[in-house]
This record gives structure tokens, C-alpha cells and sequence, in this order.
């Protein structure tokens, strides 16, 4: 039991000190003020979502769109027409289940 809570122990001071050494270059760049100067994450964040928005076409939209609604039709298509197949694999032929005389019986 103490081994396990030296090690935790250790690995506990080892990340707080390596959290200081990552902040000491950010401290050294302190103004008098007290504030850092850097760009605020909103403002970054606002130019990278307005510059996507500027680059927004509508037509390249909309053709991706429709490619991929066509890719799932197909899969689906495709999945149905496998069901249908092993359906009539199971019922086998199905020219057994009528009689040869069928339409003679149904003009009746």
C-alpha cells in the first residue's frame, strides 16, 4: 500500500512542476497590468468560422448531398435485392407450388 502512494505521490509533484516550467514563459510576458497580450480565443475562433463561412457553397452542398443520398439508395437497393434473392433460394424454385393447369383454374 505505501509503495502505491509514493508512486502517486511522485507522479503528482512530477506534473506540477512540469506545469510551471510550461507557464513560465507565459508569466515572463505579463504587462504591468497584470494581462497577457494575446488575441482572445473568440476572436480566433470567430475568424476561422467567418472565413468558413465565406468559402460556404451552396451548390458544392448540395451536389455532396445528393451523391451521398444516392450511395445510400443504392446500398439499400442493393441489401433489399440480396434479401429478395435468398428468400428464393429458400423457397426454392417456385414453379412446383402451381399446377400446370393454374390459368385454366383461375378463368374458371
Amino acid at each position: 500500500m505505501i509503495p502505491i502512494l509514493q508512486i502517486v505521490l511522485l507522479v503528482s509533484v512530477a506534473g506540477i512542476i512540469f506545469i510551471v516550467f510550461r507557464k513560465v514563459p507565459l508569466l515572463l510576458k505579463l504587462t504591468p497590468e497584470g494581462q497577457v497580450v494575446y488575441p482572445s480565443i473568440i476572436t480566433r475562433k470567430g475568424d476561422v468560422i467567418l472565413r468558413k463561412i465565406k468559402e460556404f457553397s451552396l451548390s458544392c452542398f448540395l451536389r455532396k448531398l445528393l451523391v451521398r443520398l444516392r450511395i445510400v439508395t443504392l446500398k439499400g437497393e442493393n441489401g433489399i435485392s440480396k434479401c429478395i434473392e435468398s428468400l428464393k433460394k429458400k423457397e426454392g424454385d417456385g414453379n412446383d407450388v402451381y399446377s400446370d393447369d393454374y390459368w385454366q383454374q383461375l378463368k374458371k
